[in-house]
């Protein structure tokens, strides 16, 4: 009986040793920054760009380890949210003999939506929400969709192509293009 016992216990520690692996080795941790600044110099396309000649934005964006130059997300696509401001300035033209000066526009926007990291180095972004729109003494909302997409030149900067949608209930859309930069905090 006692050689019996004493099996039952060799074999339960062997088995043991054998079946045991260190926990931090199945544990994913995941490398990247949560929140992102960027700034974007964009030029008005379409009807748009008859009234305004540039503008600028500045953008707060958050996802969960979505930014930087060693992103290695669990999943292909995450969530991500953004605010930010826009400013376009309006053009002067002569009608009718006369001098005519289009209003400076400023937008104002909270949108969430997805990010994706195609590689450790870049990302793409789907936003989508609100935007309100401020023109001379009147505001009005419209919905705002933006593509965005970023590679990281340094393990803080970013920069990429964007592009944002505009629709207003009572004008055409208005589309603007162009390069953001962005720094990982």
């Amino acid at each position: 009986m006692k050689k019996h016992i004493l099996f039952l216990f060799a074999a339960g520690m062997i088995n043991g040793t054998v079946k045991a692996q260190n926990r931090s080795a199945g544990v994913h941790i995941p490398k990247g920054h949560n929140q992102q600044v960027s700034f974007m110099a964009s030029a008005p396309v379409g009807r748009f760009a008859d009234s305004h000649l540039v503008g600028g934005g500045l953008s707060y964006n958050w996802s969960n380890h979505r930014f930087g130059d060693s992103v290695n997300a669990r999943k292909w696509i995450g969530f991500t949210a953004q605010a930010g401001i826009d400013y376009f300035i309006g053009k002067k033209e002569t009608v009718a003999g006369y001098p005519f000066r289009y209003g400076n526009n400023l937008y104002v926007q909270v949108m969430p939506g997805i990010i994706c990291n195609p590689t450790p180095k870049s990302s793409v972004m789907l936003l989508a929400g609100p935007s309100l729109g401020i023109y001379k003494d009147a505001s009005s909302l419209s919905l705002g969709v933006n593509l965005s997409g970023t590679y990281q030149l340094s393990p803080k900067v970013a920069v990429g192509p964007s592009v944002f949608y505009r629709k207003h209930a009572e004008v055409d859309a208005l589309w603007t293009a162009g390069v953001k930069v962005g720094y990982v905090l």
